[in-house]
């Protein structure tokens, strides 16, 4: 387990039923939780199969704020933002991206 990787029991049990049901080469980009956020959030990665993907996080002017750049095991991942590492309040983009596929959500941090 990654430094930014969440294991729980529930969530783990969920996610094992939702990975037998994830199809070949499926990406699920989850909604970060809690959003909007006043002191860390989450984002949630589901995937099927171990795929070399890239997470950026953006501030609303298309400036690169945090970027993992990597090789994603088969499972489910959660990166975990502190409102320290984005610099200020405001609305955030996110996106995941890989071969073919890219989901992009937004995130709000109040004060």
């Amino acid at each position: 387990m990654g430094p930014f990787e969440y294991q729980g029991s529930l969530l783990n049990q969920y996610l094992t039923q939702t990975m037998s049901s994830v199809k070949d080469s499926k990406i699920i980009q989850n909604q970060n939780i809690p959003n909007p956020f006043d002191h860390q959030t989450r984002i949630g990665i589901l995937l099927s199969q171990e795929i070399r993907g890239l997470l950026k996080i953006t501030d609303l002017l298309g400036r690169t704020i945090k970027l993992y750049d990597q090789v994603w095991p088969k499972g489910y991942h959660e990166v975990i933002l502190d409102r320290n590492e984005l610099g200020g309040n405001g609305i955030f983009y996110y996106s995941f991206e890989c071969k073919n596929f890219k989901a992009v959500r937004k995130m709000v941090l109040m004060d």
